[in-house]
């Protein structure tokens, strides 16, 4: 209490918003005021007695303790060092932002098998092609696009903890080179109630030249750093992305051969996860 009126908080409201516990204390006989600690305080401290407090011990006759040296400096009237300014605290955001350090790995995908993958754009998407998207195998997936439609997929992690994608992969399906998809459209979001923000967008470099294919069914060993070196992909470099956020969406544009049904067998999207932020007290958007 003395030193906020000391560092010149002198309103009671203001006193009682920095001092949560302040009125737990009896104001007169429990509070120190600036005038009580520091010579120069300047509270006039009018609403209250003024405060005294017996001595703890009795002065002695003469000091217990004889000083061998003269001290080599006077003491100061006033601390050594006066704050700078008060702390200043962030809000929480609903757009995406960089979350401080904190990061907990790099991973091959941030969106790991089991993570929700809903469809868009497509007819009849069965659930079973759909989680074969991120099934960690060559396994293929299929998209009878919808005439006029943009489609694609909404792929929300399971673990459930911000990331920054890094890349982009996309591995080639079986049997079906005019099937490939040769341009996208990523973007983010921090929670379902945002609108969605562009991570990146282009052209993938397997456009005009048609992958070796995959065999069906293959487990995929893939890392961080790059795709299987036994798997045929495309991918995509995402370094330079910086946006931290929970869920994404992915649009395919085009395929090789235009308004076709598209195939795929896997998608990764690199990244790092960060460890989850405990939210300050009384969030609001911004």
């Amino acid at each position: 209490n003395g030193v906020a009126q000391w560092m010149g908080v002198h309103n009671e409201d203001d006193l009682d918003w920095a001092l949560p516990n302040r009125q737990s204390f009896n104001k007169c006989d429990d509070l120190f005021f600036d005038t009580d600690l520091f010579t120069d305080g300047a509270c006039t401290c009018t609403e209250c007695a003024q405060v005294t407090l017996p001595p703890t011990s009795l002065p002695t006759a003469q000091p217990t303790h004889t000083p061998t040296s003269t001290p080599t400096s006077l003491p100061s009237a006033q601390p050594t060092h006066l704050p700078t300014s008060m702390p200043t605290t962030t809000q929480p955001t609903r757009s995406p932002v960089v979350p401080p350090p904190g990061v907990e790995s790099a991973v091959k995908t941030v969106t790991p098998k089991g993570s929700s993958v809903t469809s868009f754009g497509c007819n009849s998407p069965r659930a079973g092609f759909l989680a074969q998207s991120i099934d960690e195998t060559t396994e293929k997936n299929v998209c009878d696009r919808m005439p006029g439609k943009l489609s694609g997929l909404v792929i929300v992690p399971s673990h459930g903890k911000i990331s920054i994608v890094k890349g982009l992969r996309v591995y080639s399906q079986n049997n079906c080179p005019d099937c490939d998809v040769v341009s996208y459209i990523l973007e983010g979001r921090i929670d379902p109630f945002s609108s969605w923000a562009l991570i990146g967008e282009g052209i993938f470099d397997w456009k005009d030249v048609a992958m070796a294919r995959n065999p069906r069914g293959e487990t995929i060993s893939s890392t961080y750093e790059d795709g299987d070196p036994d798997r045929e992909f495309t991918k995509v470099d995402l370094s330079s992305n910086h946006m931290a956020v929970l869920e994404y969406k992915l649009t395919f544009t085009e395929s090789r051969v235009p308004d076709r049904t598209y195939a795929y067998a896997e998608i990764e999207l690199p990244g790092l996860l960060y460890t989850t932020q405990e939210p300050t007290s009384n969030p609001t958007d911004q």
